[in-house]
């Protein structure tokens, strides 16, 4: 798979032979265009700083399962290494604290956004995460979630489309 694919999201939802869905897409090309640029600049930065590109894929898997994405959660496995220990461990935590912390923010903004707060970055501090590092993980975070939320949008304008040509 390739990270720079404007029909991930697509490919993801299961919606690439949906009828009508590839003309409405048709006309907003250019978001699926800037999906992908932001996809790159998200998980595979030129200058990654303290998240490695098998973090931030790792991170990007246990997010879209947390979510209850497989197409999603296989697409970004497709997309390079991934750190398995912080990928394959749902619910579990890293031993290492730093890493330990990490995880556990990332599961908090994913499950229970509403519960995060200032203390919860606070604690990634603590934990040695200096805040351009904490500012990549908020911008991985947000992305994720965005692609989550597009990748259920075209699912449903698929299955809409298919209940349409069916009736």
């Amino acid at each position: 798979m390739d990270i720079d694919d404007p029909h991930l999201v697509i490919r993801a939802a299961g919606a690439e032979a949906a009828a009508g869905l590839a003309a409405a897409l048709a006309l907003r090309a250019e978001v699926l265009a800037m999906t992908a640029k932001s996809r790159r600049s998200v998980l595979a930065p030129a200058e990654p700083g303290g998240l490695a590109p098998a973090l931030r894929l790792g991170l990007a898997v246990r997010m879209a399962a947390a979510n209850a994405e497989p197409g999603l959660e296989a697409a970004y496995r497709a997309l390079g290494e991934v750190d398995a220990a912080v990928a394959d461990a749902a619910g579990a935590l890293p031993a290492a604290a730093r890493l330990g912390a990490l995880v556990r923010h990332v599961d908090l903004v994913t499950e229970r956004p509403r519960a995060a707060t200032a203390a919860d970055i606070a604690a990634l501090g603590a934990a040695g995460w200096d805040t351009a590092d904490i500012v990549r993980l908020s911008q991985l975070v947000a992305f994720v979630s965005y692609e989550v939320r597009l990748v259920r949008g075209l699912r449903l304008m698929a299955e809409h489309g298919r209940k349409g040509v069916a009736a």
